[in-house]
């Protein structure tokens, strides 16, 4: 049998336990830190290197480089130290004294290869299997190691995108973010190859058009992880983003005149995603948050995108500029490791007298995208335009909605969702 434990699912069998703010929060915290990833580049020169505050690390160097020692590790620490070159070299050292290493065998890194290293608070020894990984950022097959015992897979759908605007009206939604999915299985339980599959971007929002969904991503038959709804073109303020993805299924289209519903197991429109489900888009508000599921996208006139812990994050939504209504910047995307709307890409800003609205900025790529953030609205001169929706953050962030041009400054575009991703750990 398949050592599958989903994360998603276990919080779903063991809602009670969230129930509690204070655990909800301790949780929530747990998982972020397990889960971040901290960047390091080794200079010439350097023997050692400090741990405190990171169990898991991302390792590069131009140069060369012999570790002697690694610093502050507490006592049953496990360490995982994912190499991103052939330069490191590691000291084999079963003294025991502070900070040395003692190694089953001689290393030199490569690319994606993992080191486990688990500390007594003094020293370090390394544990189980040295491992490697792949990430396919395009649709190919996987092919089983030699030897493997163990694998890891995480999915990541694609982020949906921004809704497009037309002249004198409100802005379009934001997109919803991609969720993210895990398992971990025995390597005799995976077939020799698997077709991997990335989420193709959801498409940005044409003028006047709505922006569309983002693919799934998967790993075969073994793991799927949806993506995000499209965001609502412009119609009004009345209006809600795309759906985060969740792990049963895509997020919805923003809605008109309604909120629209986050990713399946998500039950209730306009709602917080926990465990699986995504974030639900709010008719005239900012886009909730997921936990694994993608946040939502904001609507319309500086609505910000809603985050999520660990899935892509929702786009802002486009600014506004509607006669009689001073017009608006747009809303700023969301945020990943966060459960609060807002703090991805930035809206942009609304045009004054007779100048254009600004473009939203675009999320940050990274170990999953932030939201893009919405257009800024027009100027009130009758040919200024808005701006056009800032791109999803890869992979999986939701692209920013339009901002609204003046009486006769035509249709505006919404920014593209981020692609999906897979990656595959093998020890």
């Amino acid at each position: 049998m398949a050592d599958n434990f989903d994360f998603g699912r276990k919080f779903e069998e063991e809602p009670k336990l969230l129930q509690s703010t204070s655990l909800k929060t301790d949780v929530k915290k747990l998982e972020s830190e397990f889960n971040r990833v901290q960047s390091l580049t080794l200079k010439s020169g350097d023997t050692s290197f400090d741990v405190r505050n990171s169990d898991r690390m991302s390792i590069s160097a131009s140069v060369a480089v012999t570790i002697a020692t690694i610093l502050n590790g507490y006592n049953g620490q496990l360490l995982s130290l994912i190499f991103n070159d052939a330069n490191v070299t590691i000291t084999d050292d079963a003294t025991g004294t502070k900070g040395t290493i003692n190694l089953i065998g001689s290393f030199v890194s490569s690319a994606n290869v993992i080191l486990l290293l688990l500390s007594d608070g003094t020293s370090w020894r390394e544990v189980g299997i040295r491992a490697t990984s792949q990430i396919f950022t395009a649709t190919d097959t996987w092919t089983k190691p030699i030897g493997a015992k163990f694998i890891q897979v995480i999915c990541i759908g694609a982020g949906g995108g921004g809704g497009g605007s037309t002249a004198n009206s409100s802005g379009g939604a934001g997109g919803g973010g991609g969720c993210w999915s895990n398992k971990f299985f025995s390597a005799s339980d995976l077939s020799a190859t698997v077709a991997v599959t990335i989420g193709a971007a959801g498409t940005a929002g044409t003028a006047s058009g709505d922006g569309g969904a983002g693919g799934t991503s998967s790993f075969g038959s073994y793991l799927l992880s949806y993506g995000g709804g499209g965001g609502q073109r412009a119609r009004g303020t009345a209006i809600s983003g795309g759906g985060g993805g969740g792990t049963g299924g895509v997020g919805a289209l923003g809605g008109n005149n309604e909120s629209s519903l986050g990713g399946a197991p998500a039950l209730t429109a306009g709602t917080a995603g926990i465990a699986g489900q995504g974030g639900g888009g709010v008719n005239a508000g900012a886009g909730t948050s997921g936990e694994y599921g993608g946040g939502a996208g904001g609507s319309t006139g500086t609505k910000e995108g809603g985050s999520s812990i660990y899935g892509g994050a929702g786009g802002g939504g486009g600014g506004i500029n509607q006669t009689g209504s001073p017009s608006t910047n747009g809303g700023a995307g969301g945020n990943i490791q966060s459960y609060v709307a807002g703090g991805g890409g930035a809206g942009g800003i609304k045009g004054t007298d007779n100048q254009n609205g600004s473009a939203g900025t675009a999320g940050t790529d990274g170990n999953v995208g932030t939201g893009g953030g919405g257009g800024g609205g027009a100027g009130s001169t009758a040919d200024n335009t808005g701006g056009v929706g800032g791109a999803g953050g890869l992979p999986g962030g939701g692209g920013g909605g339009a901002g609204t041009s003046a009486t006769s400054g035509g249709g505006i575009a919404g920014g593209a969702g981020g692609r999906g991703e897979v990656r595959v750990y093998t020890w």
